[in-house]
């Protein structure tokens, strides 16, 4: 078996240079502004709803972005932290209060609607592709980190950028009615995050020692 200074030598020789991880806030205010930059261009692109101006003036319309805005920014900070082992559990729940907020909005509103529930399938891959480019952004930052919980970090990440994608959809799409605004908007939400949560161990591979050769 190799001595201790042997074991010492040729762990000094095979280290790999570490990089320190970037801190959450960092992390976080630039892929918020990434993402809000996304919604813009969209929203521009789009061409905004004709009534917006109105409608910025309704308060359960502020609620319900300003609910999905801090929602989003509470998931990238708990996707994050989800990646650095030492921080404090409590802060991978961090989303969940502003998502009850926006939720119950929502549930709110729906609750006095009765107009008939339509199929509207353009949310989903609107959602999908306004959230794309500030998940790959939250995704490869998280490959640097220590992912002990590769579904969870994959659920909270594509939460974090589909809940900001949701903004750009209400910002050009007239829909209002409640229920539907529950189901296929939030739902679409919902419904991505928890699909691609089953990524997470692809995405995340566990990462595995360096070899320190065999011992004598």
């Amino acid at each position: 078996m190799a001595d201790t200074g042997d074991l010492i030598k040729r762990l000094v020789a095979e280290a790999q240079p570490v990089r320190r991880f970037p801190a959450p806030v960092k992390v976080v205010g630039f892929w918020a502004v990434v993402a809000v930059a996304g919604v813009t261009l969209f929203a521009a692109g789009m061409g905004t709803r004709p009534d917006l101006a109105e409608r910025l003036g309704n308060p359960r319309y502020l609620i319900d972005l300003g609910a999905a805005l801090a929602t989003g920014l509470g998931a990238a900070w708990a996707a994050v932290v989800s990646v650095m082992p030492g921080r404090p559990n409590w802060q991978r729940g961090i989303p969940v209060v502003p998502t009850l907020l926006w939720l119950g909005s929502l549930i709110y509103g729906a609750l006095p609607d009765q107009s008939p529930l339509r199929v509207d399938l353009v949310c989903l891959p609107v959602i999908a592709l306004v959230a794309s480019l500030p998940c790959l952004l939250l995704l490869y930052v998280m490959r640097r980190g220590v992912v002990l919980s590769p579904c969870l970090s994959m659920f909270l990440a594509t939460a974090a950028s589909a809940s900001v994608a949701y903004i750009g959809l209400r910002l050009v799409h007239l829909e209002d009615a409640g229920r539907m605004i529950l189901v296929w908007q939030f739902g679409s939400v919902v419904a991505l995050s928890l699909a691609t949560s089953c990524l997470g161990s692809y995405l995340f591979p566990p990462k595995k020692a360096p070899s320190m050769g065999s011992a004598a």
